[in-house]
Order: structure tokens, then sequence, then C-alpha cells
């Protein structure tokens, strides 16, 4: 490079120099931001090994729970984690009807009831589990499930004893048919047994046949009797009869004596058990669709299901008055609107109205004339899918309640539903205290030890019963009634009687209590 030439003038070498020396300094440094610390890591507190044990009571949408917890740690900071000894009760509840006031009521059910060992928040250990179909376990669970040596007894009387294996009948063990007295011992293979002779038996399918079997053979001669005063309209204590039969698992059978004011079916409407149109089917209806060749369940299946979604009884409508029976071929599309012909009737009942011809799975089972095992197997699910909910509880063996809606996910989300918990009382998905108000009136008043219904009703007011974390499930509240009516002044044992020659070969008279309006007798 050639070298820069000096200036001339001194005014020129002055500013020349100021420039060489400008050229010669450091840059300026920037203005550097502060820079931000990092936050403190918080320390996790490790779980004690020896963990403090305290008892608690606490509850969260519809479980229940009292008994021994720990504090949790870690994610499940802020929460008890039950562990050690405790007892559960599975809750949901159904709708109830309009009955105590122009608001829809609800029915607390308890679907399971569970008192034994816990390890980490879900069943393990020795326990007694309850299912409210009146199923009974006692032995050993592992992770929520029956596994180890246990004893199951089923509603009829049928009892296995043996070993069990993720809530299956697996290993060594005996099973005992109440309803022939058949005998399985030996190695159970995922609930299914291999005879002598080689041929492998599925031994819940055999007792779901055995069941419908008992359900559908008559067997009269134990059908109990019940009264009500009927003076110038529907019975006071109607309503309140109905309700109790239905709760002790028994379908009411209503009719009514030829003196009386009133017949069975405008008495059950107006005591405010059921709309005619929505919820009343008839079985010469049903027969003359099945001669006809059309769909001859629709109308049950439609009844069902409006009963079920709105709390109102399933009425079953025998017309067996003597204008009834003779109008047998005839479409009367406005049956509910005829008024019964008042006196006993003389025809007999045409054999097209067996309820045999009709029973089918699921559509119109043979089960809802034991309402206690249709509503706790969850059979009502196919009719009204939408109201099918996991209820959190060890699924059932051979139930439609242990499908897909519980099994190992069901069990898991049992224990995972009590995250959430604040204290004793808790949180549940709706925090709020009007959410906290409806699940203490679903639970307050619930007689102890009752499975199943438990006649609690409470209203929920403005606020949606799903918003307080609430399980909604279906219940089946079925009723039969007769047109015709019974001659006045017999006692139980002559009533019994004709009720039996009359209706024995239509309906499983067993499963049912008659309830029979008149002017004289008890008060239900």
């Amino acid at each position: 490079l050639k070298p820069t030439a000096r200036p001339r003038t001194r005014r020129a070498r002055r500013r020349f120099s100021l420039l060489a020396r400008a050229s010669d300094m450091p840059p300026k440094k920037s203005k550097e931001e502060p820079k931000e610390e990092p936050p403190p890591v918080e320390e996790e507190e490790e779980e004690p090994a020896v963990p403090e044990i305290l008892t608690k009571c606490f509850r969260t949408g519809g479980l229940l729970y009292y008994g021994e917890c720990k504090a949790g740690y870690k994610e499940r900071k802020g929460t008890f984690v039950r562990h050690g000894h405790g007892r559960q009760l599975s809750m949901a509840v159904a709708p109830a009807g309009r009955r105590l006031s122009d608001n829809m009521a609800y029915e607390t059910m308890v679907v399971g009831s569970y008192e034994g060992s816990w390890s980490q928040d879900v069943m393990s250990g020795k326990g007694t589990y309850k299912w409210s179909d009146g199923s009974v376990y006692e032995g050993a669970f592992l992770e929520g499930f029956p596994s180890g040596h246990g004893r199951l007894c089923w509603p009829d009387g049928s009892v296995y004893d043996g070993a069990w294996m993720a809530g299956a009948m697996h290993g060594r063990g005996r099973f005992q048919s109440r309803f022939d007295g058949q005998v399985f011992e030996g190695n159970f293979y995922g609930n299914c047994f291999q005879t002598g002779a080689g041929e492998w038996v599925d031994v819940l399918d055999q007792l779901r046949k055995s069941e419908e079997q008992l359900t559908a053979q008559p067997d009269p001669s134990s059908m109990q009797v019940q009264r009500c005063h009927c003076n110038r309209g529907p019975p006071a204590g109607l309503f309140a009869a109905v309700d109790e039969i239905q709760r002790a698992g028994y379908v009411p059978f209503v009719v009514a004596e030829e003196s009386s004011d009133v017949a069975a079916l405008p008495a059950l409407l107006g005591a405010g058990l059921a709309d005619a149109a929505r919820h009343c089917a008839t079985v010469h209806g049903a027969a003359l669709s099945r001669r006809r060749r059309r769909d001859h369940l629709r109308s049950f299946v439609e009844a069902m299901r409006h009963s079920l979604r709105d709390g109102s009884s399933f009425i079953l409508v025998f017309e067996d008055d003597d204008v009834g029976i003779n109008a047998a071929n005839v479409d009367q599309g406005d049956w509910e609107n005829r008024s019964p012909v008042p006196g006993v009737p003389t025809l007999s009942l045409p054999d097209e109205w067996r309820l045999s011809e009709f029973f089918s799975a699921p559509a119109f089972p043979v089960d809802i004339f034991r309402p206690m095992l249709f509503n706790g197997r969850g059979l009502a699910d196919t009719l009204v899918p939408e109201m099918a909910v996991r209820l959190g509880s060890p699924p059932l063996p051979g139930s439609a309640v242990g499908g897909s809606d519980t099994g190992a996910a069901g069990a898991r989300d049992d224990a995972a539903a009590q995250q959430g918990h604040e204290g004793e009382e808790g949180a549940a998905a709706g925090s709020t205290s009007a959410a906290k108000r409806l699940q203490a009136a679903a639970s307050q008043g619930v007689p102890v030890g009752v499975i199943g219904q438990t006649g609690h009703v409470f209203e929920a007011g403005d606020l949606p019963i799903e918003a307080a974390g609430l399980p909604l499930m279906p219940c089946l509240r079925p009723v039969v009634c007769a047109h015709g009516r019974v001659p006045d002044a017999l006692d139980d044992e002559a009533l019994r009687a004709a009720i039996v020659a009359r209706f024995g070969r239509h309906l499983p008279l067993h499963r049912t209590i008659l309830l029979v309006l008149g002017k004289g007798g008890n008060h239900a």
C-alpha cells in the first residue's frame, strides 16, 4: 500500500492527527441487558418409607370413602391416597320422574359396596364386594380385580369357590349351580371348565341361561298379595306401594276389585306413575303386530326407553276385560283412552298374549321381571346407550357392566377419580358450592347397607346433575296391570288362585306381587 500523504497546512495536519487517534481507539461497549436468573428448581419431597396413616372420609362424584389413607406426594401432592383398610360406596343417580314437584327428581343408586384392604389407591388384599344385582364376592383382590382365592355367590344361589385371576375364574375351583345342582370341580380357564369328556363349558353362559329359565318358569305359589284402599279416586298410598315393591326387586301386578271406584290403569296414571301415551304398552297391540308380521316389540322398546330417560314407570297392560278380548283382532290406535268395562271378565285370555312369545334379548328380555338384576347388570344400556356410564367398580363376571365400560381401565379410573380431593370434604368435577350441595343431597339420607335402589329421592334444581360429577344411570321401574276386575271379598288364598287360573300361563307370576285396589282390606 502507498503511504498516506501528509497534509500540507497546519490546520489540515491537526485535523488529520485527531482522526488518526480516533481510529486507534477501541469501539464503545454496548449497554448489555441484565440476564434473568433461572427460577430455583423446587425439589420434590420424597414419600417416607413408613408413611403416616390417617383416617379420613371424603367424597368425589359418585364415590364415598371412609377409612385409612395417606398423604399424596409428587403428582399426587395435596390429595389423599387410599391405603390400608377402608370402605367405599360407588353411587350413581337415576331419573325418578316428577314425584316431588314439576322439576325432575333423582333417586340415589348404590352400584356397589367394598370393604377391605387398599394399596396405593386400588383394592388389593382381602375384601368383600357387593354388586347391586345381589352378587357378593369375598376373597383376595389384586389391582382392583378378584385375584387369588375367593368365593362368589350369585343372586340365584349359585356359588363358585376357588382360584381367580384378573376378575375371571381361573385355576383350581368348584362351581355349583343352584338351578339344577350341577357341579363343576377341577381346573377353570377364563370362566370356562373342561369336562371329563373333553368338552369345554362356558360357565357364565350356562349360568345366564339358568337364570332366564328360573325367571320364565312360573311358580305362582310364592306370589304375595297386598291391598290398597280406593275410595273415590286413586288410592293415596298407591305410588308408595308400587315404589316399595319395585325396590324389593319385584314387579307390581295391579288389579282392581269389582266394586272399586277406579280401574287399575286409570289409578296408576292418576297417581302420577306414568303417562299413557309415552310409558304404557299393551300386550294386545303387540300380539296383533306379531300376527301381521310387523315389528311387534317396537311398542315395548319405545315405552321402556321413555321410562328409562325420565324415571317414570313402564306399564305393561293386559286389556283382559270382555271388550278388550273381543277386540283382539282389531287395531285400536287409541287404546289408552278406552275406559275398561267394570265387572269380572268372562272370556279367557288368548294364548297369543303369553309374554313368553315376546321375550327376546336385548329388546324385551325376561330379566325385566327381575328389576334388581336388570338394573344392576346394566342391561338397560342397550336401550339407552347415551346413558351408559363407567361406574368405577370391578366388573361382575357375566354381566353387561363388566364390558368395555369397566374392566382394567375401569379399575384404574376408579383410583384416578379420587384425585382432586381437598381435605375431608374433597372437591369433585364441579368444585362450586352448588355442586357440593348437590353431592351432599344425593348421599345424605341414604339408608345404611342398602344396595341398588335406595328410595332416597332429591331434586337437582337448576344445576345439571352432571355438573356435580354424579354418574347418571338408567333404572327400569316395571309395572303390570289388568283391565279386568276380580271378585270382591276374596281372601288372599282365593284371590291368588283366581289370578293363577287366569294369568298363570301368560307371565311369571312368581316374580310379581299382587296389588289389589278395593274399598276394603289393609292399606298398603
